[in-house]
């Protein structure tokens, strides 16, 4: 047997009733952003680098935007960890390969390091597309690479009415 209960009956707390709990004002500092900046450079993203030194992305975000030379040094922060990672990405090419006991290079590890490579290549192009990204160009030309030759014409007929 199933009972109706009423809900209205029942006392939920309301949210304003509760009361927020704000973590304590942190007072941001260079030295803050250097250690994002080093733990960057040695392969950490920026969520990882702020989770390690338990600050506040957002907060430090509008900390680095705050300062055109906060900005510069986050920018030049961004291409050493692309750097890093293209150093990471020629390490993966220069692994020795791991044997399988027939004697022959596991075909496994070799689908485990082209994904790897693959996944690298693929991030490198997006982070830096000017240096790692494929270039592709177009160019439409006319004859003997002259301009394309434009005409427009316009033919308008009258035509008398049937007279039936």
């Amino acid at each position: 047997m199933s009972k109706d209960v009423d809900m209205s009956a029942i006392a939920f707390p309301k949210e304003k009733d509760k009361p927020r709990k704000r973590a304590p004002a942190v007072q941001y500092t260079d030295e803050m952003l250097n250690e994002i900046g080093e733990l960057m450079q040695s392969g950490y993203s920026y969520s990882k680098a702020c989770e390690e030194i338990e600050v506040s992305q957002g907060s430090m975000w509008a900390y680095i935007n705050r300062d055109a030379k906060r900005q510069e040094y986050y920018a030049r922060v961004r291409l050493l960890q692309v750097a890093f990672k293209a150093n990471v990405l020629e390490n993966l090419t220069t692994e020795t390969p791991d044997y399988a006991p027939d004697g022959k290079i596991d075909p496994g590890w070799v689908a485990y390091q082209r994904l790897k490579i693959d996944t690298a290549k693929w991030q490198l192009s997006k982070e830096l597309p000017k240096v790692y990204g494929d270039k592709i160009t177009q160019e439409v030309s006319g004859v003997n690479g002259a301009p394309i030759e434009q005409n427009v014409s316009i033919n308008i007929e009258f035509k008398k009415p049937d007279e039936s």
